[in-house]
């Protein structure tokens, strides 16, 4: 577990692709609980959320104080998040997306929809393409994503609903094989905290591209 930023109130690490962030009915090793292990921390509290299959920077507060400051910045949306995904299809350069979302528990899926209901939530991301190649014949691209909300899938969600499935997130419609969802929260950014993790670039398919291109 990689450490990226650390003081008297927060710490920031790597989460790895796979392991949930905090305690799940899988019941398998989680992320919190190896922070509060490594820092013998008798209390930590999570201030935002990966999904399991997403690795990338988590913050965590180790007080109340903090907790309560931190959760607030982000619902607030002033800390900046930033992923690197790689998705079929041909982006524009730049752009936002902008819908409603709703979770369904059940099915451990999100769904966008006409309007705010059925409990529907908005959901708000900017979008900048930074590369492009192809695979197999399937045009494809690396997307820098600054996201202003956190709906339950919501990037994986939003571009599949524009015919942009990401590479190996068969939940949306992707065909590729061989890799997993190709999403990585690369970068913190507020309230005074700018933290940054590598992307797994060495791995299918984010070798697809060069290593310069992923520059936060």
């Amino acid at each position: 577990m990689r450490i990226l930023y650390e003081d008297k109130d927060v710490i920031c690490v790597e989460k790895p692709i796979g392991v949930p962030v905090q305690p799940d009915p899988s019941r398998d090793r989680d992320l919190m609980s190896c922070v509060k292990e490594l820092r013998s921390l008798a209390s930590l509290y999570l201030v935002h959320r990966l999904d399991r299959g997403v690795g990338g920077a988590v913050l965590f507060a180790k007080n109340n104080r903090a907790a309560a400051k931190w959760s607030a910045a982000f619902a607030e949306r002033r800390v900046e998040k930033i992923y690197y995904l790689v998705a079929a299809g041909e982006p524009q350069a730049s752009g936002e997306m902008r819908d409603f979302i709703r979770k369904e528990a059940a099915a451990s899926k999100a769904f966008i929809t006409k309007g705010a209901h059925g409990g529907a939530k908005e959901a708000h991301l900017f979008y900048e393409t930074v590369a492009r190649a192809e695979d197999g014949g399937t045009p494809c691209a690396l997307v820098r994503v600054r996201l202003t909300t956190g709906r339950f899938h919501q990037i994986r969600v939003q571009f599949a609903s524009r015919g942009m499935p990401l590479f190996g997130d068969g939940k949306y419609g992707s065909r590729k094989k061989g890799c997993r969802t190709a999403l990585f929260a690369a970068g913190l950014t507020g309230e005074g905290l700018s933290v940054k993790t590598d992307v797994p670039f060495e791995e299918y398919p984010w070798n697809l591209f060069a290593k310069e291109a992923y520059d936060i």
